[in-house]
């Protein structure tokens, strides 16, 4: 991955975690991977989220492969994508499953 794309990246990571924050979140940018060797959410945000982002040109693939990443890496949050396309709104992801329990319990912000 080129350095323009790893920036493109970074500078959409930081976005998306200001959107949080100017939604009455606590929110910021996550470390890429752990001293430890384990994954990150790319946003480290207070609610019970894996939030995993993307930014490409065309965003077709890239739902399902940026949801499955945060599937497999979660902790045990809720895994969601963002992902955006170029000079396109950007589109949050979940299974089914996952929005509905959502819906049905509430979302609410934990206390650490």
């Amino acid at each position: 991955m080129s350095k323009k794309s790893r920036d493109k990246g970074a500078r959409f990571e930081r976005t998306v975690a200001q959107w949080f924050c100017d939604a009455g979140f606590t929110a910021r940018r996550g470390a890429s991977q752990c001293r430890d060797g384990s994954d990150a959410p790319d946003v480290v945000v207070s609610l019970p989220l894996w939030v995993e982002v993307k930014t490409r040109a065309r965003v077709g693939g890239v739902i399902p492969s940026a949801l499955e990443q945060a599937e497999s890496a979660t902790d045990g949050k809720t895994p969601i994508a963002v992902v955006k396309g170029d000079r396109q709104d950007p589109i949050v992801a979940m299974r089914w499953g996952t929005f509905i329990e959502l819906i049905r319990s509430g979302l609410s912000e934990s206390r650490q």
